[in-house]
């Protein structure tokens, strides 16, 4: 038996314009990986990057303009399909991503809880640069590197320099201050407890901020992705968001 994630967002954008930040290698990389490639059609491929050790390459295996795109990839021994379905409503398209394949082996229950707090994050981060910020370019500020934390203890301590009090455990409005003092407010589109927060940081210009504990559970690689549009002083805003990775794991 096998189990797969659908998640569906209708989007306030014409079905063309979707299909361009779905399939078009410098438009993905504004909303979902770091650097992409793609070699359109049918038969061509999809390569994606978040950095050295998370990237991968895969076969198209739908390429219907407008409609259908999908790809297939191995993970884990099983072979995963993921699969995004489009219909047009007038200005706005109805955007559905199905990925499938997973095994319902309990062992597989991190992977699967982990993609799919992902494509929580992710179709939101879509919705809100095609709505927000279309055709704009993403100043994104990555930290991401290996602790000895474990993902609980790592977690938690990057929420606290966040300003949660506690982590959160549903989605909702948030309104807090960071260890470095900056103010974010706004609402919590995607969370896997202990593991992902993905956040819309409306008092930014609706920058998009993740957190995730990659690696094992007694040995966390946390990263806190943090992607803004035509925000005034990016970067130093950028630096204090590091001081606030690099304080809360010390």
């Amino acid at each position: 038996m096998s189990r797969s994630i659908e998640i569906e967002k209708v989007i306030d954008a014409p079905v063309d314009e979707v299909w361009r930040a779905i399939t078009e290698a410098r438009a993905l990389e504004q909303w979902f990986p770091v650097e992409a490639r793609v070699t359109p059609g049918p038969t061509g491929s999809i390569w994606l990057s978040w950095g050295e050790g998370s990237e991968g390459e895969a076969r198209i295996f739908h390429w219907e303009p407008n409609a259908r795109f999908g790809w297939g990839e191995d993970f884990g021994g099983s072979r995963l399909a993921t699969d995004f379905f489009l219909e047009s409503r007038g200005a706005q398209t109805v955007v559905r991503v199905v990925t499938s394949g997973f095994s319902d082996d309990p062992q597989w229950d991190d992977d699967f809880h982990m993609m799919e707090g992902g494509w929580q994050y992710f179709m939101a981060h879509l919705q809100t640069w095609l709505e927000r910020h279309r055709g704009m370019t993403r100043a994104l500020a990555t930290n991401r590197r290996q602790t000895e934390l474990t993902k609980a203890d790592a977690f938690a301590r990057i929420i606290r320099g966040l300003g949660f009090g506690s982590p959160p455990s549903a989605r909702g409005p948030f309104d807090v201050t960071t260890a470095e003092g900056d103010r974010l407010t706004g609402a919590i589109i995607a969370i896997n407890p202990g593991v992902q927060l993905g956040l819309v940081v409306e008092n930014l210009n609706h920058a998009m901020l993740f957190v995730e504990m990659e690696g094992k559970k007694d040995r966390a690689k946390p990263a806190l992705w943090l992607s803004t549009y035509g925000l005034d002083a990016a970067d130093e805003l950028a630096a204090r968001m590091r001081r606030v990775y690099d304080g809360a794991l010390r």
